[in-house]
């Protein structure tokens, strides 16, 4: 190898390495070279992070731009056409989102679209996709007697009931309605019929005068023909 082709690699070395100083790496000082086909070649010491293997079939650069998306809370949303196509994306960090157009292959889903969101690993359980929205749902048709804690009565009784409803301009009168302890009318809490009568029938003058009759009450003497 000519000295100018060793001090061209050296200096593509240095460069090299001052770039990868400048990005934030550890400086490797020893300069790795290899022969090969009897000529000696030099090794620049730098990895491309794509092709660094994290062991679960992501890269470095893909954990690295997961890291920045996590740090920056930049949640995506995606759309695809089918389960298998929601299945097949990468990148992925809780909370993103994606919306299929047919997701019938949910087994939870009967026709249309539903929507997912990514859900963090817990424990010993893998990261999922969990579905939050459906569009079956957006027209649901509730059943009377579907409805959790809904009155007793039945509908069409209830129907009736706001279809008599009406105002009454003297409420304040019929909400002094009431009865005594003798089951006599009262309003304000007086007796609307005390007993008294303002006539009164007797058969002859000899008998006394009733007790109902009022104070300047009308007595009424029946006299049968003999």
């Amino acid at each position: 190898m000519s000295n100018a082709n060793l001090t061209t690699g050296l200096a593509a070395a240095e460069s090299a390495v001052e770039e990868m100083r400048q990005a934030g790496f550890v400086e490797v000082p020893t300069v790795f070279s290899q022969t090969s086909g009897g000529g000696r070649y030099i090794l620049f010491p730098r990895t491309v992070a794509a092709n660094v293997d994290m062991g679960d079939g992501s890269s470095a650069l893909e954990r690295i731009r997961l890291l920045e998306r996590g740090l920056a809370a930049n949640t995506t949303t995606t759309v695809v056409e089918t389960i298998a196509e929601r299945d097949l994306i990468t990148g992925k960090i809780p909370g993103d989102r994606c919306y299929v157009i047919d997701a019938t292959d949910d087994p939870g889903v009967e026709k249309g679209g539903a929507g997912y969101i990514w859900m963090p690993a817990q424990g010993d359980g893998a990261s999922y996709w969990r579905k939050i929205t459906e569009e079956e749902s957006q027209d649901v048709i509730l059943q009377w007697e579907n409805i959790s804690g809904r009155p007793e009565q039945p509908a069409a009784g209830i129907d009736k009931a706001a279809l008599l409803a009406h105002a009454h301009d003297n409420k304040c009168v019929l909400d002094s309605l009431d009865r005594d302890e003798s089951g006599r009318l009262t309003i304000g809490g007086q007796p609307v019929d005390d007993g008294g009568r303002d006539t009164v029938t007797a058969a002859s003058l000899g008998e006394d005068i009733p007790a109902m009759l009022r104070d300047g009450g009308l007595l009424i003497l029946i006299q049968e023909e003999e």
